[in-house]
């Protein structure tokens, strides 16, 4: 636009054609603007005295020197005194859309002619109706803030409720960060709802994030990301002492100690002595160090080519003979067991380390 200003004023060519054009676009406003009634001089302006009978009809619609507005959209109602006619008329007029509101930090000037645009394209006609008024409108959007403190609290409660455990063991403390700034925002016609969404319900310590999604009149705003730190602190099983690989963990040498839970390691520590029956330690553990799952593993309790006695109870009759385990099991385990004697293979319960039993079916 500032390009061809430029060429128009120092082009003497373009000035010679540019001189109609532009004779001919005021001469259009013109007549649009005296078709609506907003030239000072037209007599659909003039005082109701000297109107005739069918001035009654006639809407009047007057242009204010400013306006703020709530909403999204901007009508010919936010800026402008609809008097006169009809109700049914009025009311079509002052819903007719002029476009979107301004934003947060903007103004906009609404022109007494773009207003009679609008409304032509909207299908109304000038028989029956006056633009006047202020020739222009200053229209500034109705704000509201949103405290950033605001919207930490209703994301910390949030979390809180997703987070929440009833293991009386442990003790989550949800920590702020960075309160998020205040929001500018619409003031809307209905008013701002705000939603929060954490992104994640697992329980861990560490930074967990909650969105806050905020809605004026059914339009999303963009979303605030807030963030937490998560501090779990529990009672843990710890080694009392140095434990041996393939010791077996016991209370003899583990006990409760009240820990804070890393996500590193801790977090998926074990806090209970039934975690650890029958199990044994996988790798050497120093005194104080916390135990995970990871540390202790249930040891099978017959191998792959351990020799078993194998248990036949028929009634009142137990037959036993020697057999061969063909596959790694645990105790009340069924696994396949091969006879020693006839080279059988059929499935048996682990009963112990020694002995397995035929039949239990």
């Amino acid at each position: 636009m500032t390009a061809l200003a430029h060429d128009i004023r120092t082009n003497p060519r373009l000035r010679r054609h540019a001189r109609p054009i532009r004779w001919l676009a005021i001469a259009a406003s013109i007549a649009l603007l005296a078709i609506f009634g907003v030239v000072g001089t037209s007599p659909a302006l003039a005082d109701d005295s000297t109107e005739d009978a069918g001035a009654s009809s006639i809407v009047h619609v007057k242009l204010r020197s400013s306006a703020q507005v709530p909403g999204w959209n901007l009508t010919v109602a936010d800026v402008a005194s609809i008097e006169g006619g009809d109700a049914e008329h009025r009311d079509s007029i002052a819903a007719t859309r002029l476009g979107l509101a301004p934003s947060a930090g903007e103004v906009y000037r609404v022109s007494a002619a773009f207003v009679a645009s609008k409304l032509l394209d909207a299908g109304h006609t000038a028989d029956n109706l006056r633009v006047g008024g202020a020739a222009t409108t200053v229209v500034r959007p109705v704000v509201t803030r949103i405290a950033g403190s605001r919207l930490q609290r209703g994301a910390l409660d949030a979390l809180a409720e997703a987070l929440a455990t009833d293991d009386p063991r442990l003790r989550v403390e949800i920590l702020a960060e960075t309160t998020p700034r205040d929001v500018m925002a619409p003031a809307g016609v209905e008013g701002v709802s705000i939603t929060y969404h954490p992104r994640s319900t697992v329980l861990r310590p560490g930074i967990a994030w909650v969105d806050a999604r905020l809605r004026v009149d059914g339009r999303a705003l963009p979303s605030v990301a807030i963030s937490f730190r998560i501090r779990m602190v529990g009672e843990v099983l710890t080694a009392k002492r140095s434990i041996a690989r393939d010791e077996t963990l016991d209370a003899s040498n583990l006990e409760l100690t009240l820990t804070e839970l890393t996500r590193s390691g801790s977090a998926r520590a074990l806090t209970d002595f039934r975690d650890i029956e029958g199990r044994i330690a996988r790798r050497p553990l120093a005194a104080g160090e916390v135990l995970t799952a990871r540390d202790a593993y249930r040891p099978f309790t017959v191998r792959r080519g351990d020799s078993v006695t194998m248990l036949l109870d028929s009634g009142p009759l137990r037959v036993s003979t020697e057999g061969v385990v063909d596959a790694n099991g645990y105790e009340g385990q069924e696994i396949p067991v091969r006879n020693a004697r006839s080279g059988r293979t059929v499935r048996a319960l682990v009963v112990d380390a020694k002995t397995v039993r035929v039949g239990t079916r």
